[in-house]
């Protein structure tokens, strides 16, 4: 199933765009591993590229200081930084972690922590977007109110002190190439070409039929 799921990827060339604060601990070259085998690593200014023959992983290596009492201006910045790499990269999909603070976001409700508040910016911004959101969590009531707020699915990351089977390793694997072959797919890939025609329309000040009708409230020709 593995060895299909990733055929399927590979024919794609898909572009991944993973955030998570804990991206010096190895998780950008498990998940490169996972989603695309054998990764050549190539270190950038502000991020890291895994770029395999059928794919690339770009990971967001800059964050900025987090404070207690500033959450929103943290949130606003890690905005403008994945804006700019979603118009430059132009990813798939996004793999963002649920809590970008480490243990600061511990016994916040999830809610309030600063990647839900990071995938709303980004859902108002890049609909078309697929975003599957990854935590340490394996709570159901912390999923059940992770679905709820409107993430496109999620991916739970094996933790250490937690001794999981070669088999549940394999299962959890297979997981998220599973959500990464669909969001890859067809039905994503026409909502993102969708949202990003109707996101230009809004900003041409002078669409083609400007001048062919009065757009000052009469239904008529001019």
């Amino acid at each position: 199933k593995i060895r299909k799921l990733r055929e399927r990827i590979a024919k794609r060339a898909i572009k991944i765009l993973h955030i998570d604060d804990e991206w010096n601990n190895g998780w950008p070259k498990v998940i490169g591993d996972i989603v695309f085998g054998e990764c050549e690593l190539l270190e950038l200014d502000g991020f890291n590229d895994f770029i395999a023959a059928n794919g690339t992983l770009r990971t967001i290596t800059e964050f900025p200081r987090y404070d207690l009492n500033m959450q929103e201006e943290f949130v606003e910045e890690m905005f403008r930084n994945v804006a700019h790499n979603i118009e430059t990269f132009e990813p798939n999909c996004i793999l963002l972690d649920l809590r970008l603070a480490g243990n600061h976001e511990n016994v916040i409700q999830i809610e309030q922590t600063s990647g839900v508040k990071l995938m709303r910016l980004l859902r108002s911004s890049y609909k078309g977007v697929p975003i599957i959101m990854t935590t340490a969590s394996n709570k159901a009531w912390s999923i059940e109110e992770l679905m709820q707020q409107g993430v496109d699915a999620y991916w739970i990351k094996e933790r250490p002190d937690i001794n999981s089977t070669f088999n549940d390793s394999v299962r959890n694997y297979t997981r998220l190439l599973e959500l990464i072959e669909k969001a890859s797919g067809e039905k994503y890939r026409f909502l993102e070409q969708f949202a990003r025609s109707v996101k230009e329309h809004c900003s041409d000040s002078n669409p083609w039929y400007k001048d062919s009708y009065n757009l000052t409230g009469s239904s008529e020709p001019l």
